[in-house]
């Protein structure tokens, strides 16, 4: 997951007593998303390797 849910995060689960559950919505997208590198240090190679697995990763689940 690359997307955490804020209910998940550790201060609303105590301040709160927020639970798994409690915004499904919130947690099916945090299941769903990824996070890409993006810094502004990122090197040429690095950003083709990563554009490289993302077309991998999309071919292979097209192929599914």
């Amino acid at each position: 997951m690359n997307f955490y849910p804020a209910h998940l995060m550790t201060y609303y689960r105590e301040r709160f007593g927020c639970r798994p559950g409690m915004f499904p919505a919130a947690e099916e997208i945090g299941a769903r998303t990824v996070s890409l590198p993006l810094y502004p240090k990122l090197a040429e190679r690095e950003i083709d390797y990563v554009i490289e697995n993302v077309i991998d990763v999309v071919r292979s689940s097209n192929a599914a």
